[in-house]
């Protein structure tokens, strides 16, 4: 048995992994939102580099990621009978640190999530390192139980996030260089 590699990259995003028995040795298993956004189809061969992620600067303090439905259609039909759904900021976080801790996450990044029955698609456009100097961008971080999460959802998606802090609600507060969680209380 070989050395076990527990983050890949294809693409621009990282992955974690390990064996599993429906899973040839040397190739690896991809979901629907993955192949989209990597663009490849079942089995395509794909460029596959062992990631290693830095040991300092690297554990997201914060994120900000938008929901909307896997299917689009969803969200319009509650729309037409002036309807939403909605999502309980505390509870998806729950479910979200529960899913991806300790995943590298990469802005842009998208991920499927099940939520009380509906499936969300999440895409992630915003986070925070700890550490991260001023000025510096950082594109991926490692996503951690003590990560805070803010949503967005856009108006014509069907969907209301509630019990959302307004401070963390307020996205520009993740994106200006003076944000500081402790200031959230």
């Amino acid at each position: 048995a070989g050395t076990l590699v527990p983050y890949i990259e294809i693409g621009d995003c990282v992955f974690s992994v390990k064996p599993h028995a429906d899973v040839s040795p040397g190739c690896v298993a991809l979901n629907g939102v993955q192949r989209k956004q990597l663009r490849v189809s079942t089995g395509d061969g794909v460029k596959v580099s062992t990631y290693t992620p830095p040991s300092a600067e690297f554990t997201c303090a914060g994120i900000t990621v938008e929901l909307e439905f896997t299917r689009a259609s969803y969200g319009a039909s509650l729309l037409a009978r002036g309807e939403h759904e909605e999502v309980r900021a505390d509870d998806m976080t729950a479910i979200f640190h529960r899913t991806f801790s300790s995943q590298v996450l990469t802005i842009g990044q998208k991920v499927a999530v099940e939520y009380c029955g509906q499936n969300y698609l999440i895409t992630l456009n915003h986070l925070m390192v700890d550490g991260a100097r001023e000025g510096v961008t950082t594109l991926r971080g490692m996503f951690t139980p003590s990560t805070a999460v803010a949503y967005d959802a856009s108006s014509n998606s069907g969907i209301k996030i509630a019990g959302q802090k307004a401070a963390v609600m307020n996205t520009a507060l993740f994106k200006s260089k003076d944000f500081s969680f402790s200031k959230l209380g």
